[in-house]
């Protein structure tokens, strides 16, 4: 193969693995985003069910800040956030993830280069040996 033809060979691993890496960063930015709105979206439901739930109290002539209505509240609460931490370690870790496959294909694509720079001197060193070397 030509000095040419494994620099072109080098550079296409080299983008090609440069996609890659971008693909994985979108990924991981796209789960980021996924977590964050999951998160915005649970806890407008935590609070629209602690309105809920004040509102029935509140409807029965029950004290909303009575010993029991501060328990039920702190126990819903404590739930829907146990709920909120876990779903949001799921998209958080598939973006960890999708990074370490970036970092991954990036390294690959270096490999790609540097490999065509090898494997060209290597060739340019075989032939100069052969041609009598100086």
């Amino acid at each position: 193969m030509g000095f040419v033809a494994n620099f072109a060979e080098g550079f296409m691993g080299y983008q090609q693995a440069q996609g890659e890496a971008a693909q994985y960063k979108f990924n991981a930015r796209s789960e980021q985003i996924a977590a964050d709105q999951d998160s915005v979206n649970r806890l407008a439901d935590l609070n629209s069910s602690l309105s809920s739930i004040n509102a029935v109290r509140t409807s029965r002539n029950l004290d909303v800040a009575s010993p029991t209505g501060l328990a039920i509240a702190a126990d819903y609460t404590k739930r829907a956030q146990q709920g909120i931490d876990t779903s949001r370690l799921n998209y958080l870790t598939r973006a960890q993830s999708d990074l370490f496959g970036a970092s991954q294909a990036q390294y690959k694509g270096y490999a790609a280069l540097i490999g065509s720079f090898l494997k060209t001197g290597d060739e340019f060193a075989q032939a100069f040996a052969a041609g009598g070397g100086g």
